[in-house]
């Protein structure tokens, strides 16, 4: 199993949401790449929480099932505050 990288997680969530929003301005065909953001954001994830992991896994098969994602963004801002304090933790290491 790889590393997990959390700034690649809040980039490929951040991309699905904004996507997932295009879908509904003339670009439904944007949904694959929603599924693949969601899906790369679950793989970067698993070894730094898996209970995440499961989230994101559930917002995306929502999203397959043409359901409207309960918690994305709010994940979002979770993963945002895990970056925010892994930065802090880099800083204050060096």
């Amino acid at each position: 199993m790889r590393e997990g990288c959390i700034e690649c997680v809040m980039k490929h969530i951040s991309q699905a949401i904004i996507l997932y929003h295009e879908m509904f301005k003339g670009y439904p065909e944007h949904l694959v790449y929603v599924v693949g953001h969601l899906a790369e954001a679950e793989d970067e994830v698993l070894e730094i929480s898996e209970a995440l992991c499961c989230r994101i896994r559930r917002q995306r098969k929502l999203i397959q099932l043409g359901d409207k994602p309960e918690e994305l963004e709010d994940i979002l801002f979770e993963i945002y505050e895990l970056y925010r304090n892994n930065k802090r933790e880099k800083y204050e290491e060096a």
